[in-house]
C-alpha cells in the first residue's frame, strides 16, 4: 500500500477507537470509553466527514430521519450519535429501525466516501463501522451491500413466525385466561411445528382447567366457604358473621340470609351442601338450612355441648355428615348420633405438630383426610378410622414444589377420584394414586364440584366465584 493510499484515523488516546471530531469543537467525548479528548487544532476547522445536513447548521433529528430513509445509514448514525450521546452501535441500530432495515436484511446504502483530511500529510480518512471490528482496528468499507436472497428472506420470515408461535404458546400455557380475553379465536393447529412439542403434535398444550364463567359476590365482606347442590345451585358463605347467598348456575342471586347462632363472633371457614340442597354450617351446633334460607334444625351439641364448637364439616358420598372439633373427628348417622370417633390425639401421633383447628375431607370410598392449621401434612384414614398414609408437608422452598403446601384450606374430589388441594397460592391436583397432575392459579379459599364435574372456587384476591371445566383423565 502506497503512502497516498494509507489510512490515517484520529484515534482516542485512551482506548484507540477512531474518532470523528465535530467542526469548531475543541474537545469531544469518546463514544467508546467516554473519556474526554482534546481535538488537535488542525482538525477543528473541518470534520473528517461532512454532508449537506451539516454544512451550515447543526444537524437535527429531521436530518437523521431523512438520511436514514435515503439509505445513508452511516451518515445518519454519526449525526444521531452526536445528538443523543449513544455509542455508534446503538445509534446504528436506531437508524436502521427508522429506515425499516433489519440486520438479517440490510438495505443497500451508499458506499462510504473518502476525502482528504486537512492534516499536513494529506492522508485519506475513511469513516464507518464494521461488524466485528474492535476500536482502533482498521477496517474495509465494501463498495455495496448485497440485497438478501429470496431464500434468506423466507428463512427470516419463517423464523419470525416460529418465534411468535412459541411466545404465544408459552403465554397461554402459563396464563390460560389470556385465551378468553383475545378478540379472535386461535387456531387449534399451526402450519409449523412448535419446538417444544413432539413431532406431529403442532398444537398448543391444553389447560387442565378452563374458566368458563365467573361472577362477583355482592354484599359479602369476605366470601370463602362454597358448596353446590345437586341442581347446580351455588351456596357462598361470608367468613365473618356467616351471611349466606345462593346463586343459580349463571350467577343470578336466588336468596340471601343470615343463620341464627348463639355466638356473636361467628367465623365460617367452610360449609357443606348435600345433593338435596341441605346446607350444613359449623357453629356451636351444626346448623342446617335449605337454599331459601329456611332453618331445618341443628345437629350435635345440644345434649353434650362442644366447648369450642364445631370447626369443620364434610359430607361423604352418601351424604353422611362428618365434623371436626378440638377433641375428635366425628361421624353422625341418619338420626344425628355419633357412630364414629377418631380422637385428635390419635391423629397428632401421626403428625409433626398439633392439629390446631382440624379440617377434613371425604373421598368416594369413604376414606377420611385430616389436616390442621399448624401442619401442612395431610393424613389419610380408612372409613373405620384406621391410619393409612400421610403425604404433603410444608413447602419450605422459595418457589412452587408439587405435593408441598403452604396452608391448605380445603380438599375436594371430582367424579374421577382426583384430589384438589386448595392451598394459599393455588389448587394442586392429584390423581387417585396421589401423583401430581397440575395446578390451578392463583389462590382460592374454597372449592366444590357440581353433578357435571364442574369446579367452583371462591377467589382469594377478590369477591368472585369462578367456574372451571376440568379435563377428563383422557385429556378431553
Amino acid at each position: 500500500m502506497t503512502d497516498s493510499q494509507s489510512i490515517s484515523v484520529f484515534k482516542c488516546p485512551t482506548c484507540g477507537a477512531p474518532l470523528d471530531p465535530t467542526p469548531g469543537m475543541a474537545a469531544m467525548k469518546c463514544p467508546y470509553c467516554n473519556s474526554s479528548v482534546v481535538i488537535p487544532e488542525t482538525l477543528r476547522g473541518i470534520g473528517s466527514f461532512q454532508s449537506s445536513a451539516s454544512s451550515d447548521a447543526p444537524a437535527s433529528l429531521s436530518d437523521v430521519t431523512r438520511l436514514a430513509k435515503e439509505g445513508k445509514l452511516e451518515e445518519a448514525a454519526k449525526i444521531y450519535s452526536r445528538i443523543t450521546g449513544l455509542n455508534p452501535e446503538y445509534a446504528m441500530m436506531s437508524v436502521k429501525s427508522m429506515a425499516g432495515v433489519h440486520d438479517d436484511a440490510p438495505a443497500a446504502s451508499a458506499p462510504a466516501q473518502s476525502r482528504k483530511s486537512s492534516t499536513p500529510s494529506g492522508p485519506f480518512v475513511f469513516q464507518g463501522s464494521q461488524t466485528g471490528s474492535r476500536p482502533g482496528e482498521p477496517f474495509v468499507v465494501p463498495s455495496a451491500v448485497p440485497a438478501p436472497s429470496p431464500r434468506r428472506r423466507n428463512r427470516s420470515c419463517l423464523g419470525s413466525i416460529i418465534n411468535l408461535v412459541v411466545m404465544i404458546a408459552i403465554l397461554i400455557s402459563a396464563f390460560p385466561s389470556i385465551i378468553k380475553s383475545l378478540p379472535f379465536e386461535l387456531p387449534a393447529e399451526f402450519p409449523v411445528g412448535v419446538p417444544f412439542l413432539t413431532p406431529g403434535a403442532a398444537t398448543l398444550p391444553d389447560s387442565f382447567a378452563v374458566e368458563t364463567i365467573s361472577f362477583t359476590v355482592s354484599g359479602l365482606g369476605d366470601p370463602r366457604a362454597i358448596g353446590v347442590d345437586g341442581s347446580g345451585n351455588i351456596v357462598v358463605c361470608d367468613f365473618e358473621g356467616g351471611d349466606i347467598q345462593v346463586y343459580d348456575q349463571m350467577g343470578n342471586l336466588i336468596s340471601s340470609f343470615t343463620p341464627e347462632s348463639n355466638r356473636d363472633d361467628l367465623y365460617i371457614t367452610n360449609i357443606a351442601v348435600s345433593r338435596a340442597g341441605v346446607i350444613y354450617i359449623p357453629a356451636d351446633t351444626i346448623l342446617t338450612y335449605d337454599i331459601n334460607g329456611d332453618k331445618l334444625g341443628e345437629i350435635g351439641g345440644t345434649d353434650d355441648p362442644v366447648f369450642f364448637g364445631y370447626q369443620y364439616v364434610a359430607l361423604g358420598a352418601d351424604d353422611s355428615l362428618y365434623t371436626a372439633t378440638d377433641d375428635a373427628i366425628l361421624r353422625f348417622d341418619g338420626n344425628g348420633q355419633v357412630d364414629l370417633q377418631i380422637p385428635v390425639e390419635a391423629v397428632e401421633e401421626r403428625s409433626d405438630l398439633p392439629l390446631g383447628h382440624a379440617k377434613i375431607a371425604l373421598d368416594a370410598q369413604g376414606n377420611i383426610y385430616i389436616w390442621g392449621s399448624f401442619d401442612a401434612s395431610i393424613l389419610k384414614f380408612s372409613p373405620s378410622g384406621e391410619f393409612l398414609s400421610r403425604f404433603g408437608g410444608e413447602n419450605t422452598e422459595s418457589g412452587f414444589v408439587p405435593g408441598k403446601f403452604v396452608n391448605p384450606h380445603q380438599i375436594a374430589f371430582d367424579a374421577y377420584g382426583r384430589m384438589y388441594v386448595v392451598d394459599f397460592f393455588n389448587i394442586q391436583v392429584f390423581d387417585a394414586d396421589g401423583n401430581y397432575i397440575d395446578k390451578i392459579e392463583p389462590g382460592y379459599y374454597g372449592a366444590a364440584f357440581d353433578a357435571q364435574n364442574n369446579l367452583y372456587a371462591t377467589a382469594a384476591t377478590d369477591d368472585k366465584v369462578v367456574k372451571f371445566e376440568v379435563q377428563s383423565p383422557g385429556g378431553e
